[in-house]
């Protein structure tokens, strides 16, 4: 067996009514944050808080449709693409159109695109904004719109594209995830993912608890199980490195070393089992 046979591969499968419900779900979303976001950015003073807002204008909407997908049971990651830029799309024009209502009183503008377009091109003549006591408009001014459209699309994009969890055909549901289910020290991850792949699970017997032999790496396994069978059972492992900021703070950058291998759940109860016990230890008050 290859080792790319080993992995979690998602059919594609995309029903429907799951489309619909994404479309839906990632318009209305838009929909909303776009009317929100449009007069914020108006009378918000705070350039910082506007950038915010734009990310969270994408987010939201790539975000419902991540989710409408899930309850529609969609697996295939180009649909969660496609309809997230269209949520995005939607957010965008929703924020165009909240944005001229506040600065010209036109309700009209929702459903005529044509007229949106005259009050952009009159606002880009003579200016929306100032920073500093300067005015942009004109060119400067579309680039500045061009790249807050980006940001937004691009933002609903991503997070709409968020890594779906394994599925399991034969139940027709989407797997459990226990994240974190065991932190171990690992002297070579390469090693141990090509083990597993082989199928030498006891690669994975007695693995150290971290920090307890130095220059190994700290490893975070993660498990998916399906609630209703025993045969979709699948091993995530990320390397954790943890580096201090200016300020002190531990920062914890993940490297993925291996994303959905499938293992016998014997495997999977075996691991949760330690992950539990060495929870439970360290939540044991210190002899003496």
């Amino acid at each position: 067996m290859s080792p790319t046979s080993r992995y979690y591969q998602s059919t594609g499968s995309a029903p429907p009514a799951g489309i619909i419900m994404m479309i839906v779900g990632g318009a209305l979303a838009g929909m909303i944050g776009g009317a929100i976001y449009g007069p914020l950015d108006h009378y918000n003073p705070i350039i910082y808080i506007n950038i915010l807002a734009t990310v969270g204008v994408g987010f939201i909407s790539g975000m419902a449709v991540m989710m409408a997908g899930r309850a529609g049971k969609v697996r295939s990651r180009p649909i969660y693409g496609v309809v997230g830029l269209i949520a995005g799309a939607v957010a965008v024009y929703s924020s165009w159109v909240s944005y001229i209502w506040v600065i010209f009183g036109r309700e009209d503008v929702y459903l005529d695109p044509m007229i949106l377009q005259i009050f952009i091109e009159k606002l880009a003549t003579v200016g929306a904004w100032n920073i500093r006591g300067a005015t942009p408009t004109g060119g400067v001014l579309y680039a500045i719109w061009s790249l807050e459209i980006m940001v937004i699309a691009y933002i609903a994009y991503a997070t709409a594209m968020t890594d779906m969890e394994p599925f399991c055909e034969s139940c027709d549901i989407w797997t459990d995830e226990s994240q974190g289910a065991l932190l171990c020290g690992v002297e070579d991850p390469m090693k141990l993912k090509a083990e597993l792949e082989s199928e030498k699970y006891n690669a994975l017997n007695e693995l150290p608890p971290p920090g307890a032999n130095e220059g190994h790496a700290l490893v975070r396994l993660d498990l998916h199980k399906c609630p209703r069978c025993f045969n979709s059972n699948y091993l995530t492992a990320k390397e954790l490195k943890i580096t201090l900021d200016k300020e002190g703070k531990e920062e914890v950058k993940e490297t993925q070393v291996f994303t959905h291998l499938r293992v016998p759940q014997s495997v999977h109860d075996k691991l949760k089992a330690s992950g539990e016990k060495a929870a439970a230890q360290a939540h044991e008050p210190a002899a003496g």
